[in-house]
């Protein structure tokens, strides 16, 4: 195995549960105190659906700053974000189908104005979606969407869900192309990048990532694929999982 240089962790489902343990995400923060004074040790980011400033304030929680502003994936792929600069480095993908993301937003808006679903604004290319009320959950809405949604522009779009929301992209914008194209800013291959994931959004980078790994609570097409491809599924879920995960590959 090749020496693991980035972590990569989701968010939503892995390092943050319904209910955060400090002690537990506590463990996390000191280790990317020590990776930010020995670049030897591996880089510590995220890769997520949730937008930069989450992102952001989350990196500020764990001290998750690098002295090279390692970037995150944010908004499913979309871009890489930088947090100590707060810059935004868009896919390439993404920055050809503005028109195709303006023509989702109207036919979503629907949704919202039948009391259906929610949107969450603070993403740029990324359509995400939460469902009105407690008697439905992220796949029933992910369902509605579907038959929502004309066939001729279902065609060109990914509609996936988490534990937390229903996420709309445009295709080959994707965790795993994002990874690739983070590989190519950062020099580091992806035979070196140990990727935490949890749900089937993840499937497309844990496809890619050298080690794939999850905690126990990711789906059973997410325990397949890790299986698959003789990475870690953990014992334990949520960040006790993926500090299960970190120890398992000597990342402490």
């Amino acid at each position: 195995m090749d020496r693991i240089r980035l972590v990569l962790s989701d968010i939503d489902g892995c390092i943050c549960s319904e209910t955060y343990d400090l002690k537990v995400i506590s463990q996390i923060r000191r280790y990317c105190e020590k990776a930010q004074k020995d670049p030897k040790l591996a880089r510590f980011a995220f890769v997520t659906g949730r937008g930069s400033d989450f992102v952001e304030c989350l990196s500020k929680m764990l001290n998750a700053f690098t002295p090279e502003d390692f970037p995150s994936i944010v908004e499913n792929g979309a871009f890489l974000f930088k947090p100590k600069s707060r810059v935004l480095i868009p896919h390439p993908v993404a920055l050809e189908n503005e028109q195709l993301v303006t023509t989702i937003k109207s036919e979503v808006l629907r949704l919202v104005e039948a009391g259906i679903a929610r949107r969450i604004r603070s993403k740029e290319v990324v359509i995400s979606l939460l469902p009105y009320n407690s008697t439905m959950n992220t796949e029933e809405l992910a369902k509605i969407v579907k038959r929502s949604i004309t066939p001729e522009v279902l065609e060109k779009i990914f509609v996936t869900y988490s534990t937390t929301a229903v996420d709309i992209t445009p295709k080959g914008v994707d965790k795993g192309s994002c990874l690739k194209f983070l590989c190519k800013v950062t020099q580091i291959p992806a035979s070196q990048v140990l990727c935490i994931g949890d749900s089937d959004g993840d499937i497309p980078i844990l496809k890619i990532a050298g080690i794939p790994a999850c905690p126990n609570n990711a789906t059973i097409k997410v325990k397949n694929i890790v299986a698959k491809r003789k990475g870690y599924i953990a014992e334990k879920c949520f960040e006790i999982g993926v500090v299960e995960i970190l120890r398992h590959f000597d990342i402490t």
